[in-house]
C-alpha cells in the first residue's frame, strides 16, 4: 500500500503537469507544507518530493537545457554536493547498517539522498523554468498561504477534538499507519508536552512534528508581514495573520518561537537597509512592525525575570514560555545538547576539525556522530538515522563549511541581482522587495530548522524568476522608446 500511494502521487502529478506544468508547480508548492502526509518506504516519501520528481521529469523530457537557468554558483553548490558525496561511498563499507530498513543502510542512503537533495532543490530552477508574469509569482506566494491557511485551520479543529473527546484525532505518524508503511508502532504518538503535572496538547495538524507545523506557519506569516510593509494588508489578511501567529504558539515550539522571533527581527531589519521609494505609509508601518517586535521582546524579558524571582515554578502563561524558550537552555552546560542530535554530530565535527570544511557527504554525518551519542538518547536514537535539527549544521556536516560558502553567495548574488527592481518605482518593484524580504527571513529560519530547505529553494527560484522577467521587458521596454522617437522625430 505504501509503495502504491507512492506510485499513485507521482502519476497524478505527472498527467496533471503534461496538461499544465505551472499548475502542477503550484500544486507543489501547495502540499509542502503537509510533512504529514508520507509514508516510510525504507526513506521518507512526501507527498511534495513524489510531485516535484514527476515535475522534474516532465520538464526535463520537454526541455533539457532548464538547468541553464541556474547561477554559476548554483551549479557549482549542486555538483560540489553530489560529486563530493558519491566520493565518500567507497569508504561507508567499514560501518555497519543501521534500522529502518536497507534504503537506510550506508551505500543505498547516500545515493537515495544525492537524489532527495536534487528534488528539494529543484524548485530553484523549476520556478524560473515555468514563471512568465509576475502574476505566476504571487499566484505561487498565494498558494502556499492558502495551504498553511487550510493546515492550521485543521489544527484548530485537531486541539477543538482532542479537548473534549481527550483523543489526538490527529496522532503523528497516522497517515504512514494507514498506508502500511514502516515503523508503524514507533510513529504513533502525540504531540504532547507536560509542564510540572499539566498534559498540554500541541496543535501538529498534518503538518508533521509540532515544530514541523511551527517552521512552515512562520514561513507564511513572513510572507504576510513582507507583503503588509510594502503595500499593507486587508482585513482578511490580517485574519490569517492572527490565525497563523497563535497557530505557532500553540505548538509550543522551542524552535518554531524562537525562529519566529529571529524571522520578525530580519524583516525589521530589511526595511531599513531596503527602503522602497514611491510606497506610501511604509515608514508607518515600519513603525507597527517595530511595536509588534518590541512587544514579542517584551514579553521574552519579562517571562525571564518572572521564572528567575521565582524558586517553585507554576503553570502560568509566562511561566510556560519561559519553560519552552530560554528555560531550556538554561537547563544545561552545553546548550547543543538540548537538541539529541545536534550534539553527537557537533562532537564529531570537534574531534575531526577537517571535516568542518569539507563535511561527510549527503545524508551520512549518522555514520560518524553514532557513537559520540548521550547516554540520555541511546534508547531511541542509537544505531538510526540522525540528521542535525539546525539547517546550517546539517550543511556544514555534509557539505562543510566550503558547501555553506558556497551556498550563501549564490543567496547573496541572487537577491543583490533584484535589489534595484525592489528599491526604485516599476512592475516588479512589489514582488522584488518582498522575494528578497521572505528569503532572507527564509534564510534565517533554515539555518534554524533544517526542514525549510525546499522553502528556501522557492525562494532562490523566485529570484530567479524576477531577474529573467526583467532581462525579458528591458529589449522590449528599449525597443519601444526607439519606435516612440522614430515617430516623435517623423512628425
Amino acid at each position: 500500500m505504501a509503495l502504491l500511494f507512492a506510485a499513485l502521487v507521482m502519476a497524478i502529478a505527472f498527467a496533471y503537469g503534461a496538461k499544465n506544468p505551472f499548475r502542477a508547480l503550484l500544486a507543489c508548492v501547495f502540499v509542502l507544507p503537509w510533512f504529514g502526509i508520507s509514508v516510510d518506504i525504507g526513506l521518507n516519501f512526501k507527498m511534495f518530493t513524489g510531485m516535484t520528481a514527476s515535475l522534474v521529469i516532465l520538464t526535463f523530457t520537454q526541455n533539457p537545457g532548464f538547468f541553464e537557468k541556474l547561477d554559476y554558483f548554483g551549479v557549482l553548490f549542486i555538483l560540489w554536493a553530489i560529486i563530493w558525496s558519491l566520493f565518500q561511498i567507497p569508504f561507508l563499507d567499514e560501518y555497519l547498517n543501521l534500522s529502518g530498513g536497507s534504503f537506510r543502510s550506508p551505500i543505498l542512503r547516500s545515493i537515495s539522498q544525492v537524489i532527495m537533495f536534487l528534488l528539494m532543490l529543484s524548485p530553484a530552477w523549476l520556478i524560473p523554468q515555468l514563471v512568465r508574469r509576475s502574476e505566476d509569482i504571487i499566484a505561487i506566494g498565494r498558494s502556499y498561504i492558502y495551504s498553511v491557511g487550510l493546515l492550521c485551520s485543521l489544527g484548530y479543529l485537531q486541539l477543538f477534538v482532542w479537548f473534549f473527546t481527550g483523543r489526538d484525532p490527529l496522532p503523528l505518524g497516522i497517515v504512514n499507519s494507514m498506508l502500511g508503511g514502516l515503523g508503524v508502532d514507533q510513529m504513533l504518538r502525540t504531540g504532547t508536552v507536560f509542564y510540572g503535572t499539566d498534559a498540554i496538547c500541541r496543535m501538529s495538524s498534518l503538518g508533521g512534528e509540532p515544530r514541523h507545523l511551527a517552521a512552515n506557519l512562520i514561513i507564511g506569516l513572513a510572507l504576510l508581514q513582507s507583503q503588509y510593509l510594502i503595500n499593507g494588508m486587508n482585513f482578511s489578511a490580517k485574519l490569517l495573520w492572527l490565525m497563523l501567529l497563535i497557530g505557532t504558539v500553540l505548538t509550543y515550539s522551542t524552535s518554531g518561537l524562537i525562529a519566529y522571533t529571529v524571522t520578525l527581527l530580519t524583516t525589521f531589519v530589511i526595511t531599513f537597509v531596503l527602503q522602497p521609494q514611491g510606497k506610501k505609509g511604509f515608514s508607518h508601518r515600519r513603525h507597527s512592525l517595530f511595536i509588534f517586535c518590541a512587544g514579542i521582546l517584551s514579553i521574552f524579558f519579562v517571562a525571564a525575570l518572572v521564572s528567575s524571582s521565582k524558586s517553585s515554578r507554576s503553570t502560568s502563561p509566562l511561566e510556560m514560555i519561559y519553560e519552552r524558550t530560554l528555560g531550556r537552555f538554561e537547563k544545561s552546560e552545553n546548550l547543543y545538547y538540548q537538541e539529541d542530535f545536534d550534539g553527537p554530530i557537533i562532537d564529531f565535527l570537534l574531534s575531526d576539525p577537517s571535516k568542518i570544511f569539507t563535511g561527510v557527504g549527503l545524508g551520512n554525518a549518522h555514520l560518524y556522530s553514532n557513537s559520540f551519542l548521550d547516554s540520555r538518547f541511546e534508547r531511541y536514537a542509537a544505531d538510526t538515522v540522525m540528521v542535525s535539527k539546525r539547517g546550517y549544521l546539517r550543511v556544514i556536516s555534509e557539505l562543510g563549511g566550503f558547501g555553506l560558502g558556497i551556498l550563501i553567495i549564490w543567496f547573496y548574488l541572487l537577491s543583490n541581482s533584484i535589489r534595484p527592481l525592489a528599491i526604485y518605482p516599476g512592475p516588479l518593484q512589489t514582488v522584488s522587495w518582498v522575494a528578497i524580504a521572505l528569503s532572507f527571513s527564509t534564510l534565517v529560519a533554515y539555518m534554524l530548522i533544517v526542514q525549510l530547505v525546499s522553502h528556501f529553494a522557492i525562494c532562490l527560484g523566485v529570484m530567479k524568476a524576477i531577474w529573467l522577467l526583467n532581462s525579458r521587458q528591458q529589449p522590449a521596454q528599449r525597443k519601444r522608446t526607439r519606435l516612440i522617437s522614430t515617430i516623435r522625430n517623423h512628425a
